[in-house]
């Protein structure tokens, strides 16, 4: 019966694995993301308890985020820092894309969209780093 368990356990994280869409995977980026910069305008406001919730929640989250994704949790520690940064990164680029002053000046929204642009590919090759693992460990 146990071998049931495990096979059908298995089978069942394969399957949401193939059904996590990269559109998916993008949303959970910008939750994260916005996560980490309400944990940090906390911290700045001095509401020093709210923030600690906030990321204590946040960890919780990342933790099932790293299950769903099945990446590599040792990697993914060492990285961590990476992510935060990334994350956060992304969601006030989008912010500078669309701000009106921005848009007043269309060569520099161009500029900041295309660096957008790579930094949330290069997330998602960071994500497939992570489910892989390190061949040099």
């Amino acid at each position: 019966m146990q071998f049931c368990a495990v096979f059908l356990t298995n089978m069942v994280e394969t399957q949401v694995k193939q059904v996590l869409g990269r559109g998916f995977i993008e949303e959970t980026f910008w939750a994260i993301g916005h996560l980490i910069n309400i944990e940090e305008h906390l911290f700045e406001s001095g509401l020093i308890d709210q923030a600690v919730i906030v990321k204590n929640e946040r960890r919780k989250y990342v933790n099932e985020w790293i299950k769903m994704l099945g990446l590599n949790e040792k990697l993914l520690n060492r990285d961590w820092c990476i992510y935060k940064h990334l994350l956060s990164l992304l969601i006030h680029l989008e912010e500078i894309a669309s701000s009106g002053e921005a848009t007043m000046n269309p060569e520099f929204a161009l500029k900041t969209k295309e660096l957008y642009d790579y930094l949330k590919e290069y997330a998602f090759q960071l994500i497939e780093y992570h489910r892989k693992g390190d061949t040099n460990e």
